[in-house]
Formats: structure tokens, C-alpha cells, sequence
């Protein structure tokens, strides 16, 4: 059995486009959103908490953040710990975020109800690994996104950002802050 988004608290970590998508899709759900990022910003989808009070309200945490130095296994030991019995863990973003070996023992032990999992700290996820044997786990293989739709506006966006680049331009996705030609002459 599942629940009920409507009434619940979903804590999104990472408040970047994908996490800003997010927070928009929940307002027609009646949920009371949560968010945690580096840098607030003001928006009128959800409350700017500090990750400890998020995790420790939601219901539901999403992960929304890019894989880098600081957020490696940052959903740690501690952090589940922080959550609920009864909050799921949602991770679509990267699996280096997660500590796998302290979510396993979370759901394990009932320190967490469940998560759903569309990455994993080695892809494709080994065929040993223990969370195929949880029953509070859906696993599914980093295709989340895997539709036409989705490849073609990939595509297109990629073209686009290296147009920009390419006529001396800063490309609105950029992962870090681009040097462009007329900057290192």
C-alpha cells in the first residue's frame, strides 16, 4: 500500500531547475514543501528550511542535488538517523549522494519506511546487492527520464548550450562557470 502525497511534507534537497520543477508539480497536491539548497532564493513553492530540520519533517525526502565533493555520501549515517520511521527516500539525482551501505541498514531496520532508487553507487547495480531483497525498495535501472520526449529536449538543449558557447555566449546550463574565448586571450 502506498500514500497519499496530499498532507504530506516532501523535503526537496537542491533547489536548481530540476528541484524547482518539483516544487512546482507538488502545489496542485496539497503538500507542505520543504527546501534545502546553498543559496535561497525567494519563491512561493515551499519554505527554505536547514537540511536537519528537513530531514527530520518530511515525509518524503527528494534528493535534487549534483554529485561533487560536498554532497558525496552526504545522505549519511546521520541523516537517516534524522528521518522519520515512516519517510521514504526518493533519489533520482546521482548515487555517489547516498551512503548506500547506511541506507541498506536503514531500511533494514525500520529507521526509514522505504525508498525508490533510479541511481546507484555502481551502475548498473550489482546483482548481489541487498537491496534487491528488500521489499520497501523500487529499484528501477537509471532510465527514469528514458523517454522520446526526454532524449529529444536533452538533445536539443545540448546543441543549443554549445551554439551559445560557440558564438561567445554563457550557456544557461552550465555545470561550472564557463572561460570564453575573449576571457583567456
Amino acid at each position: 500500500m502506498g500514500h497519499d502525497l496530499s498532507g504530506a511534507t516532501v523535503g526537496i534537497i537542491g533547489f536548481g531547475h530540476v528541484g524547482q520543477a518539483l516544487a512546482q508539480l507538488l502545489t496542485s497536491f496539497g503538500v507542505r514543501t520543504l527546501i534545502n539548497a546553498r543559496q535561497p532564493v525567494e519563491t512561493t513553492l515551499g519554505t527554505f528550511v536547514d537540511r536537519e530540520t528537513l530531514l527530520r519533517e518530511a515525509d518524503f525526502v527528494s534528493i535534487n542535488v549534483a554529485a561533487n565533493a560536498e554532497t558525496f555520501r552526504s545522505i549519511d549515517e546521520t541523516a537517516f538517523k534524522l528521518m522519520k520511521p515512516t519517510a521514504f527516500l526518493v533519489n533520482l539525482a546521482r548515487g555517489a549522494i547516498v551512503d548506500e551501505s547506511a541506507m541498506i541498514h536503514a531500511l533494514s531496520t525500520g529507521e526509514i519506511a522505504g525508498a525508490a532508487l533510479d541511481v546507484f553507487e555502481v551502475e548498473p547495480l550489482p546483482q548481489n546487492s541487498p537491496l534487491y531483497r528488500l521489499d520497501n525498495v523500487i529499484l528501477t535501472p537509471h532510465v527514469g527520464a528514458n523517454t522520446v520526449e526526454a532524449n529529444r529536449e536533452m538533445a536539443m538543449t545540448a546543441a543549443k548550450m554549445i551554439d551559445l558557447v560557440l558564438t561567445g555566449q554563457t550557456p544557461t546550463y552550465a555545470v561550472n562557470q564557463p572561460k570564453m574565448a575573449s576571457q583567456t586571450s
